[in-house]
């Protein structure tokens, strides 16, 4: 009965709104087990939503069930996208997920943006998934009419990242007829899916559009930019990106130089290879091995080996330079701590 129901529902909004949690959830559990009662879907909200918020799988579950149980009928948007909210934490149950999602869209439920950003970053985890499932949730979010660049470059990362770059093109082309300005991480996200499969004009356009529009490329920009050149061999594109990357505040990093010097080796380019290995060490570069490993076998895949042999000496010639260095450094503390004891004895410290 409503009418028994009801003073309950606002006794425990008052004991939740007093911090009294375990109270509350006391009052709940009393409800169902000596009253008999059913709660109405207001009581299972206020707790899902408490729970959900505290990060409480355990205790969200508990309450999901007893709401299943209870055969309460779901009509409230923000239950729905709290319920998804829920299930998407860890541990994550896809099929229940999937399963609470569908529900939300035959009962004429709409999600949150909030839901859709949890929804799609479960999908995003298998490509099955993303395959069956991010065209639907696509055109969702934009019958929706959001405006959130986080659950955009979300939607294109996990489209780029398969290989469905068409897919992350269309929704970017959308945002734009929809009048949703693309910030960097979103035209990062499509670079990403063009230079996945290797769309490396794709990539040119897209960055030049950036540009146009006063989006700033930062060191990911390049990154993908970059990605996408090496993929289609194209070495001369790929240099002049690098060299290019200081003047837009961008300043390469050894991956950068790593990604145009493994092209160059693919175009048999060993001089401009050796170049771009002393600038990277002349700008103190870390040398990381897998990047490394990677130009040599490059090099060697071209049958160029004296520009292996080149690039093994200057990282020789660097390491032992690193070592001089830091003998050099040990040295002179050394002597400061000789010359502080002396100095300490002389004036009887110590």
């Amino acid at each position: 009965d409503i009418d028994i129901v009801e003073p309950f529902n606002e006794k425990i909004s008052g004991l939740i709104d007093q911090n009294r949690y375990n109270d509350a959830v006391e009052l709940f559990d009393k409800m169902q087990e000596n009253l008999s009662l059913t709660p109405s879907e207001d009581t299972y909200e206020i707790f899902i939503c408490l729970f959900v918020m505290a990060r409480d799988k355990e205790k969200f579950m508990k309450f999901y069930k007893s709401m299943e149980s209870a055969n309460v009928k779901l009509t409230s948007d923000t239950l729905h996208s709290d319920i998804i909210e829920g299930i998407a934490m860890e541990p994550v149950d896809v099929e229940l997920l999937l399963h609470e999602w569908q529900n939300g869209i035959s009962s004429g439920l709409k999600l949150s943006k909030r839901g859709y950003v949890f929804l799609v970053s479960v999908i995003s985890q298998r490509r099955d998934l993303i395959s069956e499932h991010m065209p639907k949730i696509a055109e969702e979010v934009f019958e929706n009419n959001f405006v959130d660049s986080n659950l955009y470059s979300r939607m294109i990362t996990a489209n780029a990242k398969t290989g469905y770059w068409e897919r992350s093109r269309d929704i970017f082309q959308r945002m734009n007829e929809k009048g949703i300005a693309p910030d960097i991480d979103v035209c990062n996200a499509v670079l990403q899916a063009y230079s996945v499969v290797g769309r490396w004009q794709g990539c040119m356009e897209l960055f030049e559009e950036m540009l146009i529009n006063g989006v700033n490329p930062n060191h990911t920009s390049f990154i993908h930019l970059l990605y996408g050149l090496n993929r289609a061999n194209q070495w001369e594109k790929a240099v002049t990106v690098l060299k290019q990357s200081s003047s837009y505040g961008v300043k390469p990093s050894s991956v950068c130089y790593n990604i145009a010097m493994q092209v160059c080796a693919r175009a048999k380019q060993g001089d401009i290879v050796v170049e771009l290995m002393k600038e990277m060490l002349a700008q103190d570069f870390e040398l990381y091995p897998s990047h490394f490993a990677k130009t040599i076998r490059a090099c060697d895949s071209a049958n160029m080996p004296d520009v292996t042999e080149k690039l093994y000496q200057l990282r020789d010639e660097r390491k032992q330079q690193k070592r001089m260095n830091k003998r050099e450094t040990d040295n002179e503390k050394e002597n400061k701590n000789e010359n502080d004891d002396g100095i300490h004895r002389t004036h009887g410290i110590g």
